[in-house]
């Protein structure tokens, strides 16, 4: 197990509470009938293009992963891909984030590979993503600074640029640590427990790309491409939903809704994700309603559709593979 059962309670309790906190907050200042009128109106054609783009996303993240996992297994296209949606879907069922814990189980499982190897590659992942979520906020308000502010936005932008720091500043001290221990995996040899030597040198395995340059620089484009779908995806569905975000706007919502992600919370992200659309829209002038909307759709149209077609295939690889045992 890669984390006690205690310690999964604990997250899982702690992500429901944040979530029943910040999706409180958001809808205090949602007018029921606002929601409604634009979830009447939205456009099933925008909506449409927003889950392709999502889709594809999910395809270009498939092929980082993949890259990712080189150092730790020869994995096909197919495989990696399968995996991937299956962790995901995990990931929208659990609270917390703990799908990505069952990420690493079930592609360990599966084909035999270390989990603790697996999970560095995640944990990896991670932190790119972190990075240029961190990036993409800090250029967003750093775009809107210039125009003139509504009422109320000043103090709210101020709180995403402490945010900032805040998450800047641990994503880069979670860099450093990463590094410490890709290095002291190699040299893990001078442990005595044998359980904790396998442990720190497949967790080193699996964090390789970190302490190597020329593994980690061709993670780049594809991290590009990836944050390129998600910002195109969400215009998509905004767009669906009444709204006309400026390319900043944009660019500001992934950072915060992605910072937002990283925290512990309910299944699909139910609370923080509204509360990041909210903010982030809000400190560009756009109303409240569209914002909680969109958010909503996502979760039920985008991360719903890859939790109904993971459980679909987790079920039927379930099932074939209690079929070849007998």
């Amino acid at each position: 197990m890669l984390l006690p059962v205690d310690a999964k309670w604990i997250r899982g309790a702690l992500g429901f509470a944040i979530s029943a906190v910040l999706l409180g907050f958001t809808v205090r200042s949602i007018a029921f009938d606002d929601l409604l009128r634009v979830l009447k109106a939205s456009s099933p054609q925008w909506i449409a293009v927003s889950i392709a783009l999502y889709w594809l996303e999910i395809v270009v993240r498939s092929t980082r992963w993949r890259r990712l996992l080189r150092p730790v297994a020869a994995l096909g296209p197919r495989q990696v891909l399968l995996s991937l949606i299956v962790g995901y879907a995990a990931n929208n069922a659990l609270p917390a984030r703990l799908g990505e814990l069952f990420r690493a189980d079930f592609i360990g499982k599966r084909y035999g590979v270390s989990r603790m190897a697996v999970m560095g590659t995640i944990v990896l992942e991670r932190v790119l993503d972190v990075l240029a979520v961190v990036a993409c906020a800090a250029a967003g308000v750093m775009t809107l600074a210039g125009d003139r502010p509504a009422a109320g936005t000043i103090s709210t932008r101020s709180s995403i640029v402490d945010g900032l720091f805040v998450t800047g500043a641990v994503a880069l001290g979670f860099v450093v640590a990463l590094i410490a221990l890709a290095a002291y995996g190699r040299s893990a040899a001078s442990l005595r427990s044998a359980q904790l030597r396998w442990a720190f040198t497949a967790l080193a395995i699996g964090l390789r790309p970190v302490s190597e340059p020329r593994e980690l620089l061709p993670l780049i484009a594809p991290s590009l491409l990836v944050w390129t779908l998600n910002g195109v995806a969400m215009w998509a569905m905004l767009t669906g939903v009444g709204v006309r975000p400026t390319p900043a706007t944009i660019v500001l919502l992934i950072g915060v809704a992605g910072i937002a992600a990283a925290l512990p919370a309910a299944p699909a992200n139910l609370g923080t994700l509204q509360f990041a659309f909210v903010i982030a829209l809000g400190t560009a002038g756009h109303a409240a309603a569209p914002a909680f909307a969109a958010a909503t759709l996502v979760q039920v149209l985008l991360l719903g559709s890859v939790t109904v077609v993971g459980a679909i295939l987790y079920a039927w690889l379930h099932r074939t593979r209690k079929a070849v045992a007998r």
